[in-house]
C-alpha cells in the first residue's frame, strides 16, 4: 500500500531553471504523492551554466522550521535530500536524521561531475557527506560522486569489477539493507545506472544522447523516490525511473530552450499521469 505520509523534499530552490526542487515537486505531485518542502538554499540560477549565482542561506530558518514541525507533531514518510552546498547544512540535516526528526532518506549526494567537485564546494565536502550517507536507505551518486565518496578511482571506462568495488564501498557506509545506485554509467552506446542484486552488478540504460543535460540526476532521484513510495520493487523502480528520465531527456533534446535552463518535463508528466491511471509509463 502506498504511504499516506508526505515525502519531504530537501533541496536547493533555483529561481531560474527546471532543476532540483523545481523538478521534484511536479514529478512527485504527478504521482499522487503528498509532499512537504525544506528548501536548503535559495539560488538565482543553478550553479552550472551561468555565472556565480546569488545565494541566500537558510540554515537558521531550517533549524526553527524543523523544531516547529517537532512541536506540532508533524511527521514524514520518506525524504529526498539533494544539493546542500555547504558543510553546515550537511551537518545540520545529518543531525536531524540522527535525532529521528527527519525520515529515512533517498540521498542524491550532489557534489560533482566529470571527475570534479562543483564550483564553490570545499575539498573536504565528500568526507562531510559521508556522515549523511551513513543514514541513507538509498543513494544515487553519479560515477564522479561515487568515486569522491569512496576514495576509489576508476578509469573513464570502468570495468564490471570497478563498478562492483564502488557499489560495495558505498553500501558498506550505509545502514544494513541500504542500496547504492550509480547513475551516468556508460556501457557500449548506452547510458544508464548500475546497482547490485544478490552480489551481481546490474545495468539498465538507454541510447546515449549527445551533450550535457543539467538536472538529469535530479529527475532520476525524484522518479526513483516516487516509484518506491508507490511500493514498486527496487529493480522495477530503477527501470521505471530510468525510462522516465530518458523520456524527459528526449523531450529536452527537441526543445528550443537552451540546456542550461534545465529539463523539459512536459511529456514526462503526461506519462506519469498515465502510470497513475493504468500502471504503465506511457506518454
Amino acid at each position: 500500500m502506498q504511504s499516506t505520509s508526505p515525502v519531504l523534499i530537501a533541496q536547493d530552490l533555483s529561481a531560474v531553471g527546471t532543476i532540483s526542487m523545481k523538478v521534484a515537486i511536479p514529478i512527485l505531485s504527478s504521482l499522487g504523492i503528498r509532499i512537504s518542502l525544506l528548501p536548503t538554499v535559495l539560488l538565482s540560477t543553478q550553479t552550472e551554466g551561468f555565472h556565480q549565482p546569488i545565494r541566500q542561506g537558510l540554515s537558521p530558518w531550517i533549524e526553527q522550521t524543523v523544531q516547529h514541525w517537532r512541536h506540532e507533531g508533524i511527521h514524514f514518510g520518506d525524504g529526498l535530500i539533494g544539493y546542500l552546498g555547504n558543510e553546515q547544512l550537511v551537518d545540520q540535516l545529518t543531525g536531524f536524521v540522527e535525532n529521528k526528526m527527519l525520515p529515512t532518506i533517498v540521498l542524491d549526494p550532489v557534489m560533482g561531475d566529470h571527475r570534479l567537485l562543483y564550483p564553490g564546494l570545499p575539498s573536504n565536502y565528500p568526507q562531510t557527506m559521508q556522515r549523511l550517507l551513513s543514514h541513507a536507505r538509498i543513494t544515487v551518486p553519479n560515477i564522479t560522486e561515487a568515486q569522491l565518496l569512496t576514495g576509489i578511482t576508476v578509469s573513464d571506462f570502468p570495468t564490471k569489477a570497478d563498478k562492483k568495488s564502488l557499489l560495495l564501498a558505498l553500501e558498506n557506509e550505509m545502514p544494513a539493507g541500504g542500496h547504492a545506485i550509480i547513475t551516468g554509467v556508460a556501457v557500449d552506446n548506452q547510458l544508464g545506472c548500475t546497482w547490485l542484486e544478490n552480489g551481481d552488478v546490474n545495468f539498465y540504460g538507454h541510447q546515449s544522447l549527445a551533450g550535457h543535460f543539467y538536472g538529469s540526476g535530479d529527475v532520476f532521484a525524484a522518479l526513483l523516490t516516487g516509484f518506491l513510495n508507490r511500493q514498486e520493487p527496487l529493480n522495477a523502480a530503477i527501470k521505471l525511473a530510468t525510462n522516465g528520465t530518458f523520456l524527459a531527456l528526449q523531450t529536452t533534446e527537441k526543445s528550443s530552450l537552451k540546456r542550461r535552463f534545465g529539463i523539459d518535463l512536459s511529456q514526462l508528466l503526461v506519462a506519469l499521469a498515465n502510470y497513475v491511471r493504468t500502471g504503465a509509463l506511457t506518454s
